[in-house]
């Protein structure tokens, strides 16, 4: 299935650490966007144009995401920040091929909030594994699932990042809402990505 080829790929694609890195957010969103755009394109044999801009997609709302909760602070809570906003970016690249429209994507990430997962507890494990799986493969595989479960009827809350106990609000002691949109359509953030120099797994 799509989503047993993302959750698979995106761990592959962290296992040796050398994959993609977001500096400003000390994210890795390749390894969880790519699988899960893949894996849907195959699925809905969309074109490469398609897939491309699914990708850049996802890495705006993957980095966006974690610029406004200021990952450094989640990351004092024991969250591991990559994984949340790897799954909204997953789940917005995979929204993206099945054509949902805007209030389904809105129902999409409520039910990525409700699946924001990833504790730094994943250090102690010394194969490696557990890091793959947060890093990679699980937001790949949520994201994935999100957007088909919204695609084949599945409704959510209309604005899961705002109001009383929203996502940010609840991950994060100081939001940054206006980084959601700052920038939005002339500053693309997979510009701000670099590859390792050396494998670090």
């Amino acid at each position: 299935s799509a989503q047993h080829a993302a959750l698979t790929n995106g761990i592959f694609g962290h296992a040796d650490e050398t994959d993609d890195v977001h500096t400003p957010t000390r994210s890795h969103p390749g390894t969880s966007i790519i699988p899960a755009t893949l894996a849907m394109a195959e699925r809905q044999q969309v074109s490469g144009e398609l897939v491309l801009r699914a990708v850049v997609l996802g890495y705006d709302v993957c980095t966006r995401l974690l610029y406004s909760l200021k990952q450094e602070l989640i990351a004092k809570t024991g969250f591991h920040p990559s994984s949340k906003g790897a799954l909204f970016g997953s789940a917005a690249a995979a929204g993206a091929l099945l054509k949902l429209d805007a209030r389904r994507i809105r129902h999409v990430f409520s039910y990525c909030a409700e699946q924001a997962a990833g504790l730094l507890v994943r250090t102690r494990e010394s194969q490696h594994i557990e890091k793959a799986y947060v890093s990679g493969g699980m937001p790949a595989h949520n994201g994935i699932g999100a957007a088909q479960m919204v695609a084949s009827g599945f409704t959510g809350v209309e604005d899961v990042f705002s109001g009383e106990s929203n996502f940010l609000s609840v991950f994060s002691p100081e939001v940054d809402h206006a980084a959601l949109t700052r920038g939005l359509g002339q500053e693309y953030e997979l510009m701000r990505t670099s590859i390792k120099y050396w494998q670090v797994g």
